[in-house]
């Protein structure tokens, strides 16, 4: 039979999706942590989560270089060392550092766990931070920083979460290369001792979880049982101008974005303004996508994101474009937010809407690994794992005029920040 490719093809209904069960103990020394047993294979990995992200620093680049520099040697060994001895192992490290919390994470097999879990004992215990490796990391991010700062997406993205909670707010804060040059060993090893205790830790593990594994967990040992400091309260404090170019003479595009704050994941609004976003621009299908790439033509590109932080957010639309479409552009994304307040959204399209969701979401529940992912977000903001079975029936209810009422409540243009940076 051959195919004909001019008809697209059908798509079925989403009905249901599991989970993998999480079990919720602690270790030994009373540090809370979670199992999500899934998979065939003799593989694990353990999240390590602790609160020490940038909320904590008091210097800019702070917890980043702590997370980034607890590899690079401990009182025995050196980095070689250390990285020789995962290599040996079959297993493997990646580290995170957001403004709320610090993430090392590590993979391994399942029968070398017990190797590999006394090297991680290693590092949160007798992290060096030797002076070497700092310079090498420092000059390497500043350098890093010096090529961002000569590009608009860069230079626009850091203006747009300054506008919207201020320059020194832990979201809005941004680095300079100096940053990075000025950081001392002292203050790694400081930082370290005070945030990365095992009062701030909490343990995923997922994957094919055995009887000796959760034992090996739950031994485990921390020297550092420090109690952390109370976080200030930090209050955005928004730029006054709403309307901002950043000229950029060397540029032949303009990034563009738009965008207000707006709340995080546990607000009862947060669910179907994710349906809503993604029919704005969320997807290759979306609105935005539609008109200004395919049928104007003025960009290869064009997202919009509803970004969740712990007790904040934001909402933001982002693209570039040549320097003389910037002003069609931007009609043309407050034209389809207009639209979305005024029209209700024909069936067909809200129903493919809908289906990508859903899709997309179940692609995110595809193994244990990417499920801990789902369970470090229930932790993060305190929500119990019906969030995400409510999540599937509240886009599965969502209709157009709970769209059109919510595009309404919180896509109003006056509230919008728009930073342009580019040619003028």
């Amino acid at each position: 039979m051959t195919l004909n490719r001019k008809i697209a093809p059908g798509f079925g209904h989403i009905t249901a999706f599991s989970f993998l069960p999480v079990v919720a103990s602690k270790t030994d020394g009373g540090v809370p942590c979670y199992f999500i047993n899934g998979g065939d294979e003799d593989v694990v990995k353990i999240d390590f989560i602790f609160d020490a992200g940038s909320k904590r620093q008091h210097k800019t680049c702070l917890a980043a270089a702590t997370n980034s520099l607890l590899m690079e040697g401990t009182r025995q060994h050196n980095s070689l060392e250390l990285a020789d001895k995962l290599d040996s192992l079959g297993a493997f490290i990646q580290n995170s550092c957001s403004a709320d919390d610090a993430t090392v994470s590590i993979y391994s097999l399942n029968k070398n766990i017990g190797l590999c879990l006394e090297v991680i004992n290693e590092i949160f215990n007798e992290a060096s931070f030797p002076e070497k490796e700092l310079h090498t990391y420092a000059n390497t991010q500043a350098g890093r920083l010096r090529i961002s700062q000569k590009k608009t997406d860069y230079l626009c993205r850091k203006a747009f979460y300054a506008s919207i909670f201020g320059a020194e707010h832990p979201y809005g804060r941004s680095a300079n290369p100096e940053d990075y040059l000025n950081l001392q060993r002292e203050e790694l090893a400081s930082f370290f001792f005070e945030n990365y205790s095992a009062n701030g830790l909490k343990i995923i593990c997922s994957g094919k979880i055995t009887e000796d594994i959760q034992l090996r967990i739950h031994q485990l040992t921390f020297k550092n049982n420090k109690l952390q400091s109370n976080l200030p309260r930090f209050e955005p404090k928004p730029h006054f101008n709403k309307k901002q170019f950043i000229a950029h003479s060397e540029s032949v595009q303009s990034t563009i974005r738009i965008g207000k704050r707006m709340f995080d994941r546990t607000h009862e609004d947060y669910r179907p303004m994710q349906l809503l976003n993604l029919i704005l621009g969320g997807y290759f299908g979306s609105r935005l996508m539609k008109n200004i790439r395919e049928e104007k033509g003025l960009t290869y590109g064009i997202f919009s994101s509803l970004e969740s932080f712990r007790g904040d957010g934001v909402f933001y639309i982002s693209t570039d474009v040549n320097n003389d479409s910037r002003a069609s552009a931007v009609n043309e994304i407050y034209h389809e937010i207009e639209r979305l307040k005024q029209e209700p959204i024909p069936k067909e399209e809200l129903e493919i809407a809908k289906n990508y969701f859903l899709g997309a979401f179940l692609r995110g529940l595809d193994g244990a690994f990417l499920q801990s992912e789902k369970a470090k977000t229930l932790i993060d903001y305190n929500l119990k794992q019906e969030y995400y079975t409510e999540l599937f029936k509240i886009i599965k209810e969502t209709d157009s005029d709970r769209l059109i009422y919510l595009a309404n409540k919180y896509l109003g243009n006056n509230d919008f920040y728009e930073i342009i940076c580019g040619s003028q």
